[in-house]
């Protein structure tokens, strides 16, 4: 886990994450045909880009063949590029995978009484248990198609993702009321070009305190609000029945983000969803509207170098550029947030030991030469030394990760040493009943300057137990970052109560 060279780097957490795909997709790099370049390759390796020292993401991929083409099979894949080129889930799914991504092409007709009259690539025998089995104990899923029934062979039947997203009867893919999100009619060029479709993301905070978009488009660079453009895209959902909110266990999905039709009578549709199944002991959940926000020919209009500075300052090519490296962090995020609990305790630990070596924090906490000695602060004399280190450990992890991440695993990692007093349960806005208007972030609320105190308790009782850099490897960093947050918690607790 440790480096020979520098004692303080460790090895980022991994996380095993599965794409099965379907019908034309493909996962094999410039395999474009005449009907468009349906190949996932540009995903895999945006997700194959190591998220810093927190987190790296291990990619296998897997193609399950028709029992029946619906297309020519001339016209549909092979799964060329796949690392599994005729895929079936077996046990054992949850022990080899954290994740599972289901990329679904193949339509699916039914019989009144809702069996397939064309068998295609749907889960067989015992692959629904497997499946439903994984979902249960925490695995995360996520699951697009496309417009008409596209991609609800493979996930209509699956517990909570059949519910979260249209995947029958969405509107005809050349309707004057289809879904396209591109600026022209019916003209595939549209989606090649440097300009995305701008979506609309849903904001959470609980009354008076500050909101924030979902974790899912929250980024280091700000709210992430492009996704590529399509000319008829599918839609998700928000309007659960009472039969179908019983597999939530009590957690409501949410609409992440919505978009605009273009078309002639287009209207808004729902562009993410998303189900925070930790919550209530389960996996994590995310439905996109169309596979076509994920794939080469989608993708190759914008630019894959990065430019600097916000999209509404520089020219039209650079603001592809700039949209590339917020839609590549929007693909990270999902398998980040899906990724199970105990993994995502693991990442926020390594955010928090970066933070600690390779930010302004140490020399601000070195107890030689920094501004702080962390030996000689008092959290009931210093309280507000202490919310100022913590405010600027917040600023360097929203910086790090994003701020809805920092929030959500400050919750989830403090949660239990907190006592109830004050209880940072309450402070998670992503819940139904906290959807706020409007994106301009408020202060924190009295209540929510607990997440900073106990940031900077952690951070001193961090400079306290390691005062300069190791000259050695440290033997199990993450169990000595236990201490210090059980630790830290309660200084900052502390703190937090002599400052009301």
């Amino acid at each position: 886990m440790g480096n020979p060279v520098d004692p303080t780097l460790i090895d980022p957490v991994t996380v095993n994450v599965l794409i099965v795909a379907d019908g034309r997709l493909r996962f094999v790099k410039n395999a474009a045909r005449e009907n468009g370049d349906f190949s996932l390759s540009l995903l895999t390796e945006a997700l194959s880009e190591r998220l810093g020292p927190i987190a790296r993401f291990s990619i296998t991929t897997a193609f399950r063949q028709p029992q029946r083409h619906i297309r020519s099979e001339e016209e549909d894949s092979i799964g060329e590029g796949a690392d599994f080129k005729d895929f079936h889930f077996t046990d054992g799914l949850r022990t080899a995978f954290d994740e599972v991504w289901f990329f679904g092409d193949q339509e699916e007709t039914l019989n009144p009484s809702g069996t397939p009259i064309i068998p295609t690539t749907q889960l067989l025998n015992d692959e629904p248990r497997i499946v439903s089995e994984f979902m249960d104990t925490g695995g995360g899923v996520f699951a697009t198609g496309d417009h008409l029934s596209l991609g609800a062979s493979m996930s209509r039947l699956l517990p909570r993702v059949g519910s979260m997203r249209q995947w029958n009867g969405i509107r005809p893919g050349t309707g004057r009321d289809r879904n396209d999100t591109t600026s022209g009619r019916l003209d595939p060029s549209e989606e090649t070009d440097e300009v995305p479709q701008t979506i609309r993301p849903r904001f959470y905070g609980r009354e008076g305190s500050r909101v924030y978009p979902h974790p899912l488009l929250s980024g280091y660079r700000g709210t992430i609000n492009v996704l590529p453009d399509h000319t008829h895209e599918g839609d998700c959902r928000e309007d659960q029945s009472e039969p179908e909110l019983r597999e939530y266990n009590g957690q409501q999905p949410l609409i992440v983000a919505d978009s605009d039709s273009h078309s002639e009578a287009g209207t808004p549709f729902r562009a993410i969803g998303g189900y925070d199944g930790h919550r209530v002991d389960r996996g994590r959940i995310v439905v996109d509207s169309s596979f076509r926000h994920f794939i080469d020919s989608n993708l190759r209009g914008l630019s894959a170098t990065p430019a600097a500075g916000p999209p509404n300052t520089i020219p039209r090519a650079d603001r592809g550029a700039c949209a590339y490296e917020d839609i590549k962090t929007y693909y990270r995020n999902i398998a980040t947030w899906l990724a199970p609990s105990a993994a995502q305790a693991e990442m926020f630990k390594r955010a928090l030991w970066e933070t600690r070596w390779r930010s302004r924090l140490y020399a601000l906490l070195a107890p030689d030469t920094g501004l702080i000695d962390p030996g000689q602060v008092d959290p009931e004399r210093d309280s507000n030394l202490v919310l100022s280190v913590g405010s600027a450990t917040r600023d360097v992890l929203e910086r790090l990760t994003s701020p809805a991440f920092t929030l959500l695993w400050s919750i989830e990692r403090f949660k239990d040493g907190t006592g109830g007093d004050p209880d940072l349960r309450l402070l998670y806005p992503w819940l139904r009943e906290n959807q706020r208007q409007g994106s301009a972030p408020s202060n924190d609320s009295d209540s929510e300057r607990v997440v900073a105190f106990i940031l900077g308790g952690v951070l001193i009782k961090f400079a306290i137990r390691f005062p300069r850099k190791p000259m050695a490897a440290v033997p199990n960093p993450s169990a000595e970052l236990d201490t210090i947050v059980s630790d830290g918690v309660e200084f900052g607790l502390i703190a937090f109560r002599k400052a009301q």
